[in-house]
């Protein structure tokens, strides 16, 4: 846990502020928890095979350390989306939250296809109906924005 007065973010100074989670994540309280189940069940499922380096995963089991930049599946989970929405530079994302520009990298590459995985689970994707037209369907005006 982090200290008094310590400029990093984290959840839990964020969780009872619909305005202020919702302009970090596009997400209402209600809508983060929500996510929580199916990231945590993710996260959890990623680290049994790789380490937080992305390497497999040999001898031990995941433990988060106890003086982790990211102690809670919340934080974690926060990390990410604040990263989704804002589109911060690595060295201002780890800043925010309290790590290196390189330990923010790792996280990141971490932590994206952990949210991926867990917006499918939840349903919460958007879907892609992209058809290709026919050119028999196009006039030849049309037709010249498709060819290079």
């Amino acid at each position: 846990m982090r200290e008094k007065g310590s400029p990093w973010l984290r959840y839990q100074d964020v969780a009872h502020s619909e305005t202020s989670l919702l302009a970090l994540t596009s997400l209402t309280p209600t809508e983060f928890g929500a996510l929580v189940p199916a990231f945590e069940a993710c996260f959890f499922e990623a680290m049994r095979t790789n380490t937080i380096d992305g390497l497999p995963r040999e001898n031990r089991r995941y433990v988060s350390y106890k003086n982790s930049p990211l102690p809670t599946i919340e934080d974690k989970l926060l990390f990410i989306l604040v990263h989704r929405k804002q589109n911060l530079t690595q060295e201002v994302q780890g800043r925010l939250f309290g790590m290196r520009q390189s330990v923010a990298n790792k996280w990141l590459h971490l932590l994206r296809p952990v949210l991926q995985a867990a917006l499918q689970r939840v349903e919460a994707l958007p879907s892609r109906n992209a058809t290709i037209p026919r050119d028999a369907d196009m006039a030849s005006s049309e037709r010249a924005l498709f060819l290079p």
